[in-house]
């Protein structure tokens, strides 16, 4: 060991590479004790020497680092280079108690030789690639405006979409129909430009009905807006804003459902100036207008 293997570890560390190395443990057995030898091999473990110490006393100590026990820089394997016998003692502390307490009594520098897993992991081990996916026709991209992923089914294959705003004031969505991409200029509310997002959700009304795309964005005319889709078609609407209040910033959106087989309802939170934290949320009771109700420094309305 000393002999044969310490040699091989010097010479990697010296070169600025780590050293694997194989740590025999549990208590010798013999060639026939199979049970004994399996047994054994739950004590025997894999370290990578970084680094080592030679002190005056001819003490070697390996600086290593352990899968086991990651985050503890102590992990250290010890022994006497000038004693090279058979049986020279090896401590390792930290590394023993890991391994239930059994000494190390031996070790080898394990040959490697680095390998890609992709080819024996499939699609697990994609790479990641970049792709430009270019801009609106005829604007430049002015703010992000979130993104969702889509599933017509609930086994279908789901298809990214992007949504920014473009200097145009337009909102653009960039999407996928799972072969290719495509920009779609989605306009802007009737009577405002946009200011900021809010959130995009998706929606289902079964939980075997399409996903819809819903965008949440306040307008400069103070109100919020929701660019959503039916299924077929894309619609603005009109969200309004709180009634004793305008809105200061937005804060997010979600869906909601009440039991697992319930349609999923967005709920939107924003910030009103008057610093309560308010939330639109959809209920059965559609139609009904804007009705609000304060609670703790809490405003909600319907719609």
């Amino acid at each position: 060991m000393i002999d044969d293997e310490w040699p091989k570890i010097r010479i990697d560390i010296d070169a600025g590479k780590p050293s694997p190395l194989s740590l025999v443990g549990g208590p010798p057995r013999g060639v026939l004790d199979v049970a004994g030898i399996i047994d054994s091999l739950r004590h025997c473990h894999q370290v990578l020497a970084y680094a080592y110490e030679v002190d005056s006393a001819n003490k070697l100590t390996l600086l290593v680092y352990d899968c086991n026990d990651p985050f503890n820089d102590s992990s250290t394997v010890s022994l006497d280079l000038s004693d090279p016998a058979p049986m020279t003692p090896i401590a390792a502390p930290a590394i023993s108690n890991k391994l239930g307490g059994i000494d190390v009594r031996g070790f080898f520098r394990t040959g490697y030789t680095l390998r890609d897993p992709s080819a024996i992991a499939g699609s697990a081990a994609r790479k990641w690639d970049w792709l430009n996916m270019g801009k609106p026709v005829g604007a430049n991209i002015r703010a992000s405006m979130g993104a969702v992923t889509v599933m017509n089914t609930p086994t279908s294959s789901q298809r990214p979409h992007v949504f920014v705003e473009g200097n145009d004031f337009n909102l653009w969505c960039h999407w996928s129909d799972g072969a290719n991409w495509s920009w779609l200029n989605m306009g802007k509310p009737a009577t405002a430009n946009i200011t900021a997002l809010v959130g995009a959700v998706t929606v289902m009304d079964t939980p075997s009905s399409p996903q819809r795309a819903h965008v949440f964005v306040t307008g400069n005319d103070g109100n919020l807006w929701c660019r959503w889709s039916d299924g077929a078609n894309w619609h603005w609407l009109n969200m309004g804003k709180p009634q004793s209040a305008n809105i200061r910033a937005p804060m997010g959106a979600v869906t909601v459902m009440n039991t697992p087989t319930s349609p999923q309802r967005p709920h939107v939170f924003v910030e009103g100036n008057d610093f309560n934290f308010g939330a639109v949320g959809r209920t059965a009771r559609i139609g009904i207008g804007s009705i609000w109700a304060s609670l703790r420094g809490r405003t909600s309305w319907l719609w």
